[in-house]
């Protein structure tokens, strides 16, 4: 798990997210996302209910790179949903 911006994301590969993920709630936060984070309480509340929360963007893909723990890939949003649909 890392952690940017009141956000908790997996660090976690698409193919492990394709073989894991069998039922639950998918967030993929972007920039706008984690700015509303900030000051948006129920925003923040319902990412808190969150199964799971993936790296989207390659922005906070390379925000992670700073981190001691980083994302090892970002897993855009639609390539995935592409993917889960064939898998």
């Amino acid at each position: 798990m890392i952690h940017i911006l009141n956000v908790n994301l997996l660090s976690i590969t698409q193919e492990e997210l394709l073989a894991r993920m069998h039922s639950g709630v998918l967030y993929t936060p972007n920039l706008d996302h984690l700015v509303k984070l900030q000051y948006d309480k129920a925003f923040y509340n319902a990412y808190q209910q969150a199964d799971w929360v993936i790296c989207d963007s390659r922005i906070l893909y390379w925000m992670s790179k700073l981190l001691k723990d980083s994302i090892p890939e970002p897993i855009p949003g639609s390539s995935f949903f592409t993917a889960f649909y064939g898998y």
